[in-house]
């Protein structure tokens, strides 16, 4: 039993090690600093570590997909908050992204980031889901 639970912890590790390469290689590109509609996302990792991306004011939360489509990932790119924590969050577990002040967590997947006043500087926090 000891075998099979250890074995399956590998193979969860491997899949998630692989959906994170996926998404990483599918993120659009960062937008240049000089273009127009630019949203400036601060965020804090649960490790502490603080990062820093543009993405356009009209970017979503998350799109979210049916299971099969994330086989289909890499046919197009991506833009998505979570999608980019996805790929630099190392405790890789469920997690919410929050707003400091006021407090809200980002749970409104298909809102675009001006909509969810992150536009057009904001700082969220990885917070793992209780």
């Amino acid at each position: 039993m000891a075998e099979r639970e250890a074995r399956e912890a590998i193979e969860r590790a491997e899949q998630e090690k692989e959906l994170r390469r996926m998404k990483e290689q599918n993120l659009a590109p960062e937008p240049a600093a000089n273009e127009p509609n630019i949203s400036k996302i601060s965020i804090r990792l649960s490790d502490g570590t603080r990062l820093e991306r543009r993405f356009l004011r009209s970017d979503t939360v998350q799109v979210r997909r049916p299971s099969f489509f994330l086989l289909l990932t890499f046919f197009c790119f991506s833009q998505t908050l979570y999608d980019y924590v996805d790929t630099k969050e190392k405790n890789y577990k469920a997690y919410n992204l929050r707003t400091n002040y006021p407090r809200l967590v980002l749970e409104d997947m298909s809102a675009t980031l001006e909509s969810m006043k992150l536009y057009p500087a904001a700082a969220v926090i990885v917070e793992e889901k209780e």
